[in-house]
């Protein structure tokens, strides 16, 4: 009698698994024939040929940075040797599926990580023309973030040191005719390293007094500490407003900063709500990163 009553249950949660909440029948899983191997002649004869059919500044438009660039993160990431090697890096390597097919190349993988990155589409947004479903675009986003992080991040993500400050100090008095060193974010770890004494030296001179530390340009919702300089709120002489417009330009500089970011990254301007935090976090510094590369790389050329 139980098992008569068992097997009646089991019967039963079949049929409900079977007709699922819409109580309709089942969707079958529609296979879709992509291109892989045409996709990946069309990739290299478009960007990556002796001469390919698209120019220089097409490149850089559309990966936002110089050929020669993009070619030298694809090695990096390439040629990794660390033993054993990271999940990250496997998923670049050659590789074959199921049926004998070779997977997409690390040209492929990377180009549609950058995509997504560049113009903050959904992972499918370039399935007709790299023929790559989004979930595997996805993927290629994710490994791609943490790849060129552990690459490069000891680099492009250090904090400054004392020529990186006096580099700065150079540039803003060209720029404003003020010393001041500016880098304040909300909730960060900035302050850290000046309360146990490890921040790098950054000396200046002002009216003829030397300082051994730099201060910080804010406004008025940072709390009153003797390293904030902010701005007054109702000045009574010509000095006081002269320091307000020298002090207010100077702080929009920094405040543009993450606008140019979004410029470059269109990624950080869409919402990221189906995201989880980690992930933010690692979108945000990969493309702080390779923005700090371009950067230099523009120098350099």
């Amino acid at each position: 009698m139980l098992l008569s009553v068992m097997r009646s249950c089991a019967k039963e949660l079949d049929r409900e698994a079977g007709a699922g909440s819409s109580q309709g029948p089942p969707r079958a899983r529609i296979y879709i024939s992509r291109d892989r191997e045409g996709t990946t002649e069309r990739l290299h004869r478009d960007y990556f040929a002796e001469q390919p059919t698209f120019p220089d500044f097409k490149f850089k438009r559309r990966y936002r940075m110089e050929p020669q660039l993009f070619e030298r993160i694809i090695a990096g990431i390439r040629d990794c040797t660390i033993n054993p090697l990271p999940a990250q890096f496997a998923y670049f390597r050659h590789a074959y599926d199921a049926t004998g097919r070779q997977s997409f190349n690390i040209y492929q993988k990377c180009t549609s990580a950058l995509r997504q990155l560049v113009y903050g589409t959904t992972g499918d947004t370039r399935d007709e023309y790299l023929h790559m479903s989004e979930q595997t675009s996805l993927k290629c986003l994710d490994n791609f973030f943490l790849c060129v992080t552990d690459l490069y991040q000891d680099v492009y993500l250090r904090k400054p040191n004392a020529r990186d400050i006096q580099r700065i100090y150079e540039t803003h008095e060209t720029r404003h005719g003020s010393n001041n060193d500016i880098n304040v974010l909300n909730r960060s770890s900035l302050f850290d390293s000046i309360k146990n004494g490890s921040a790098p030296p950054s000396p200046f001179t002002v009216n003829g007094h030397d300082y051994t530390h730099g201060y910080y340009l804010a406004d008025g919702i940072y709390p009153d500490w003797a390293t904030l300089i902010k701005a007054y709120s109702s000045p009574t002489d010509d000095p006081s407003a002269k320091f307000i417009r020298f002090q207010e330009s100077a702080r929009k500089d920094f405040e543009r900063t993450f606008g140019v970011l979004q410029g470059r990254f269109n990624i950080l301007r869409v919402p990221g709500r189906a995201w989880r935090a980690k992930k933010m976090h690692c979108i945000l510094y990969c493309c702080v990163l390779l923005h700090n590369m371009i950067q230099e790389d523009m120098v350099l050329l």
